[in-house]
């Protein structure tokens, strides 16, 4: 099930033993993402896959989309080999991913200047009270970790662009996604803070 560009997997039988993602991008212009991956399709089929699952368009171009695969066996033939996406795309989704991670690190550095600022030169205006103490103190909570998440993903995608060869472990790339939803999650604690202390 897609959800946006979430997808949602349910436990139930299916045909096939195995699932797969699978990055398709099309560069020519006129042609979707959408497009370019049905031209490719009955050659998946003829190797043994069919599409689960499509995710919606990520930009207004649809320069790429990402799918999931399942395998669909026949007695006359072997498991079928995992499809691999196209390397272009799946370089082009590692460097967008690094972006974002460094992007997110930036955040965090821009975040703690902007506090520090505050604590050096103008204390009264944000930190006082205990208000100001619970505000710092889950920062700090949320803050630490983000950074480090953020740092870890860049090593990460970092690694993977100059050794695409080097065999992926799916759990670390959820580094990224932490350190996306804590530096989310830092900008409310900073809004709700903000109200609370106007209001008070």
């Amino acid at each position: 099930e897609n959800k946006g560009n979430t997808f949602v997997f349910r436990k139930r039988p299916y045909s096939g033993k195995r699932i797969c993602s699978y990055t398709v991008r099309s560069d020519i212009l006129g042609v979707s993402a959408e497009d370019f991956f049905y031209e490719k399709q009955d050659d998946l089929r003829k190797s043994g896959w069919k599409l689960l699952v499509m995710g919606k368009p990520e930009n207004f171009t649809d320069r790429m989309r990402h799918v999931f695969l399942t395998e669909t066996p026949a007695e006359d033939r072997p498991s079928p080999e995992i499809p691999l996406s196209e390397p272009e795309g799946q370089l082009s989704l590692l460097r967008a991913a690094l972006k974002k991670a460094a992007s997110t690190l930036a955040l965090c550095l821009l975040y703690a200047a902007v506090i520090i600022c505050f604590m050096v030169f103008r204390p009264d205006l944000l930190f006082t009270g205990v208000l100001g103490s619970i505000f710092l103190a889950l920062t700090a909570v949320v803050y630490f970790p983000c950074v480090y998440f953020s740092v870890k993903a860049i090593k990460l995608y970092t690694k993977y662009i100059r050794e695409p060869e080097t065999e992926a472990v799916s759990d670390e790339f959820l580094c990224l996604d932490k350190a996306v939803i804590l530096s989310s999650v830092m900008l409310f604690i900073l809004a709700a803070y903000m109200i609370l202390d106007f209001l008070v």
